[in-house]
């Protein structure tokens, strides 16, 4: 396992070198909910003048609901691809949405937007992130042939192996 980790992070590190230290930070807020018919009735809601912070806490799924939707600053590498997407693109200030993820159906509204240095965790997410659309753009490549195998469920043991005591 170690072994591969450290060959997939100097193949990553070989394959990516556009990923910068500084990257697009933003501070956000959102609502998040099952369908899309909630958020865009979420959303019909916030621009009839309902307070954002109110309706989050009542409809929202997210964790953040409890402050309101309140994100706070994150860089934009850290969310998920049509989230990342949404929020690195929308004008300050602007509702946006609804935005589909696997998590659900987003309202979302960029508060403030700067470029920042990443620290070390946000940059190997940020390497890590590019690696992974990497391979997926490479998988779906009509000029490859990229086979997947799950060999690694081969080398997991039925039953627990138990060092003798000492």
């Amino acid at each position: 396992y170690f072994r591969m980790q450290a060959l997939r992070e100097k193949v990553r590190d070989a394959v990516i070198t556009d990923v910068t230290r500084n990257a697009p930070f933003v501070n956000a807020r959102h609502i998040l909910v099952t369908t899309e018919a909630e958020a865009n009735t979420a959303l019909t809601a916030l621009q009839n003048g309902e307070s954002f912070a109110s309706l989050a806490a009542a409809v929202s799924t997210d964790q953040s609901a409890q402050s309101g939707g309140e994100l706070g600053w994150g860089a934009v590498t850290g969310f998920v691809k049509p989230f990342a997407d949404a929020v690195r693109d929308a004008e300050i200030g602007a509702l946006v949405g609804p935005v589909q993820t696997d998590f659900g159906w987003h309202i979302l509204q960029v508060r403030a937007r700067e470029e920042r240095e990443q620290t070390d965790t946000e940059f190997e997410q940020s390497l890590n992130t590019a690696f992974d659309q990497y391979l997926t753009d490479l998988r779906a490549a009509d000029t490859t042939n990229v086979q997947v195998f799950d060999t690694w469920a081969d080398n997991v043991p039925n039953e627990p192996i138990f060092a003798p005591s000492l």
